[in-house]
């Protein structure tokens, strides 16, 4: 989980403070579903569907963590791997002896006003000797819940921060699911890690109105993938590196909002910005805002910082950085005698010890 707010559409946490707080949502968005998997156990709603013999087929909140399914409570302790903190949902084939088929399902969702929908989340997968298979399904639940499944990923292995555009199959559905699928043929043989599901939508522009097109690249090649790594910085020093923000490929100003770094790590910081709050004219303006890396430990730091604004199909763009702090060499000096003895030497001539 990361330190933001998420959020069910039913939680008792009105759109317009988000407004308040920052514009993270406008009259044309909204975010339909967020979690961040917390708890600790299968969220209210979400369901757990096992296809194989020695698990039940569908769980709720009491019996989810009991299964070789998807898991809520990290039961062999591992790391999250996913690019968020704290707890995850997972599916772990060392948990079982037996083969995994599972799905981790969210609530229905109401999406027939919108027809711009977009899933984001951060996830794990270790594909084990190959043989494993992992992905995101959309599910029209209206026509059943094993029919109307539309495959829309298909996982690569390692760690990524996924976004994907389910608006083909799931805009304009009034009861569509999202289905997280793993399948593992042989027994403890891999994991898929997911954390940080979220799901925005929003109404399209009006046909042939005028749109801000946000770019964004980096000082690190390559410079448009959205990651800056900082490599090796010996504690008590810094690095620098800075994110540029451009709207030339749009036609309408693009307005930024506040800059928001999602995990306030200490070694990370923004030292300057001429981004947060400004407005950006299509053709050549830009703006720049610089990430400062200085390691206080040794070891590897992971962060994000999310650029909103008001383009219509990239809401939030999520700049991610990594840094690793490594120990400070102290220099030691060291003498092989403490005390050398020259021959008489006559003045004017030179005598040389060792």
């Amino acid at each position: 989980m990361r330190k933001r707010i998420y959020y069910y559409l039913f939680w008792a946490i009105p759109l317009a403070f988000l407004l308040i707080l920052g514009g993270i949502a406008n009259a044309d968005e909204a975010i339909s579903l967020g979690e961040p998997f917390e708890i600790g156990e299968i969220p209210e709603d979400w369901v757990v569907d096992n296809n194989t013999v020695d698990i039940p087929l569908t769980l709720n909140a009491v019996s989810a963590n009991s299964t070789g399914g998807w898991r809520f409570d990290n039961p062999l302790n591992r790391d999250n791997m996913t690019g968020g903190t704290g707890s995850f949902a997972s599916a772990d084939s060392e948990v079982s002896a037996e083969a995994m088929d599972t799905t981790l399902s969210t609530p229905p969702l109401d999406l027939s006003e919108y027809e711009s929908v977009w899933l984001y989340f951060d996830s794990y997968y270790d594909a084990g000797d190959g043989t494993s298979d992992a992905g995101v399904d959309v599910v029209d639940s209206t026509q059943g819940t094993q029919q109307g499944i539309q495959s829309i990923k298909r996982i690569e292995r390692g760690q990524a921060y996924e976004w994907v555009d389910i608006s083909p199959h799931a805009a304009g559905k009034s009861n569509a699911r999202i289905n997280f699928s793993y399948k593992n043929n042989i027994p403890k043989n891999g994991q898929w890690q997911v954390d940080n599901a979220m799901i925005r939508c929003g109404r399209p522009p009006v046909q042939g109105q005028n749109v801000p097109d946000i770019k964004v690249t980096d000082s690190v090649p390559p410079l448009t993938d959205l990651y800056i790594p900082f490599g090796n910085v010996t504690v008590g020093s810094s690095s620098d590196q800075y994110v540029i923000v451009t709207n030339e490929r749009g036609s309408a100003d693009l307005d930024i909002r506040l800059i928001v770094q999602i995990d306030l790590l200490e070694e990370f910081s923004i030292i300057s910005d001429t981004c947060s709050g400004q407005t950006i004219s299509p053709s050549t303006e830009s703006c720049t805002f610089t990430i400062r890396f200085s390691p206080t430990t040794t070891g590897t730091f992971k962060e994000k910082f999310d650029i909103p604004s008001n383009d219509p199909d990239e809401s939030i763009v999520t700049v991610s950085v990594s840094g690793t702090g490594t120990e400070q060499l102290i220099p030691d000096i060291s003498v092989d005698k403490k005390r050398i003895s020259f021959r008489d030497t006559i003045i004017g001539d030179s005598s040389n010890e060792k």
